[in-house]
């Protein structure tokens, strides 16, 4: 008990720290620094057994409009909410070692309510993501518990109808969001109308069964944005339709940090971190533009044009935002060193 309490209040100090200067690894308490380590070095987590359950007050909803962008409703997990039950719903969660003030995250946020007339639900579970990989991965089905019910009681209370609801997750929070869809089903045989996963998570998930993880079955339609696959990101297609940018593994401009401890530490999370996190960059950028044309590729990259086009005439989709709820299959998407990072189209 002493020791997770010494390592809840590490973890409050770096992530206080972290808002006011730009977070290097250094800042991390030593065990998450190891597990990160270990990521990197493509070595296995072990599941954690040791998963407390989290409390209502452990989770904030905060609902944002577009006459309210910075000045949110705090909604209560409880009770009925003012979710105008006419208008589209975005949840945006989070993923490990992050909160709902991470910048992408709110610019995300910001781009949802200038292009569109709805509303935005921030999930901030970020008390419970500043702690050991394993351990925030064992906590992800029981917030996505407390969000179902939630999600369940305002379509039954309010009649907001779930097909109207998109839940857009990055990392361990795409699974979150698998999670929640999958639940809504088993409580209240309602299932919602879109899920996004930013470069789902990929350990403790890449093997596991589609019942722990985010799966197409989740929500009518689930598209993947896959950036980082095989260190940090999921590999495998496992939505309606699977993006994969740049081939889905490092993105153009981002550092192939040094494994060596003593260089690896004085790296920013936000360089460590790079490829996972351009998704959400990516998905910020599809909400403004539909500029992020993809092609059919079953085999990155000899599979993708312009080789594959040499024989064959491969399907086109949009990446992002914009993507067709009809869309199926596995695509390519090329995309520009900085942004804007579309190319538009060409290959």
């Amino acid at each position: 008990m002493k020791g997770a309490i010494l390592l809840a209040l590490a973890c409050l100090s770096v992530a206080a720290a972290s808002q006011d200067r730009q977070m290097m690894l250094l800042d991390l308490p030593k065990d998450i620094l190891g597990e990160l380590m270990a990521l990197l070095k493509g070595q296995k987590v072990v599941k954690s057994i040791q998963c407390t359950d989290p409390k209502p007050n452990d989770i904030e909803l905060l609902l944002y409009t577009r006459h309210q962008k910075y000045d949110p409703v705090v909604l209560d997990v409880f009770a009925p909410s003012p979710i105008k039950s006419d208008k589209p719903v975005i949840f945006i969660t989070h993923g490990w070692l992050q909160d709902i003030k991470d910048p992408q995250l709110q610019d995300l946020k910001n781009a949802y309510l200038e292009r569109y007339d709805s509303d935005v639900v921030m999930v901030n579970w970020g008390k419970l993501a500043w702690d050991l990989y394993a351990r925030t991965a064992c906590k992800v089905p029981k917030i996505a518990q407390i969000i179902a019910d939630y999600l369940c009681q305002v379509n039954y209370e309010k009649g907001m109808p779930l097909e109207n609801v998109q839940l857009v997750g990055h990392s361990i929070g795409a699974h979150l969001a698998g999670f929640v869809g999958q639940f809504t089903q088993q409580m209240c045989n309602k299932r919602v109308g879109r899920i996004t996963g930013l470069d789902p998570a990929g350990p403790l998930f890449n093997d596991a069964p589609t019942a722990e993880r985010l799966d197409k079955s989740d929500a009518d339609f689930v598209d993947i944005i896959h950036t980082n696959s095989k260190t940090f990101g999921y590999s495998d297609p496992i939505g309606h339709a699977d993006f994969y940018a740049s081939c889905g593994t490092f993105q153009s401009s981002c550092v192939i940090p040094d494994f060596k401890l003593d260089k690896l530490i004085n790296m920013p999370m936000d360089a460590v971190f790079c490829s996972h996190r351009r998704s959400v960059d990516y998905m910020i950028e599809s909400v403004l533009s539909s500029n992020f044309v993809a092609t059919e590729c079953k085999y990155c990259p000899i599979g993708c044009p312009p080789v594959i086009a040499l024989v064959t005439r491969p399907g086109k989709a949009i990446l992002g935002q914009q993507c067709s709820p009809d869309t199926r299959g596995k695509y390519y998407v090329p995309t520009n060193l900085k942004s804007p990072y579309a190319t538009g189209g060409r290959i």
